[in-house]
């Protein structure tokens, strides 16, 4: 999968009963959820509460725009984009 895809929690509904959960979870597409789990964390560091090893995309320590601009540069693609890429 790309760089980028980060583990957040995604609402799961269950259509029959109308209740819900959150479960974490990657989705398999680089979308706002991967911006936003970035922005939550963002300058944080190895040492902080706040840090999220799966944010730190190029595992350097700290959470900042080079793990931001991984993301842009994979916004938008899925496991399916991948799976064609390696094909080239």
């Amino acid at each position: 999968m790309w760089a980028g895809d980060i583990e957040c929690y995604i609402k799961r509904v269950d259509p029959l009963s109308n209740s819900y959960e959150y479960i974490r979870a990657q989705d398999n597409i680089i979308d706002i959820r991967d911006v936003y789990e970035i922005a939550k964390c963002f300058n944080a560091v190895i040492s902080d509460d706040l840090f999220n090893s799966a944010c730190d995309l190029n595992e350097d320590g700290v959470i900042n725009m080079l793990d931001v601009l991984i993301v842009s540069k994979n916004f938008g693609k899925s496991s399916a984009d991948y799976s064609s890429e390696l094909t080239r």
